[in-house]
């Protein structure tokens, strides 16, 4: 089976923004991350991502992986979420690439604004690393 343990470094885009399936403008500029995975024997992931605007906003991961396809859910910690983002769960879902150095998928964000359902969506990669520490 191949794995995912270890560093990874990428960016995530936003593609879609829909308030109460309307368009809305997302932004077009990638965001970029830094991430580490932790696959037990069983297949559940743990670990850290932060995403990097300036400032780090670090959050949780949890999810499974199945030596191919990858889900997980983000959660930023308590008062560390971008200004202006949500502080919902956010879905993530890819798969390893065939030489097991890339990842790649869509996320997506569910919520509401006041009684309006909102989705924002995207997709996003990234690439095996060694932090150099």
């Amino acid at each position: 089976m191949r794995n995912i343990d270890g560093f990874w470094y990428g960016a995530y885009h936003y593609t879609d923004a829909r308030l109460a399936g309307i368009p809305l403008s997302a932004s077009a500029n990638p965001v970029a991350f830094r991430a580490q995975f932790v696959v037990d024997r069983d297949g559940k992931v743990t670990g850290t991502i932060a995403d990097e605007m300036g400032y780090d906003f670090p959050a949780s991961l949890d999810g499974e992986f199945d030596g191919t396809a990858l889900r997980f859910t983000k959660r930023y910690f308590s008062g560390t979420a971008p200004t202006g983002a949500s502080a919902r769960p956010i879905v993530y879902q890819g798969a390893l690439s065939e030489d097991g150095t890339t990842l790649s998928g869509t996320w997506k964000i569910r919520g509401w604004f006041l009684i309006l359902p909102v989705t924002t969506s995207g997709i996003w990669e990234a690439q095996r690393y060694t932090p150099a520490y």
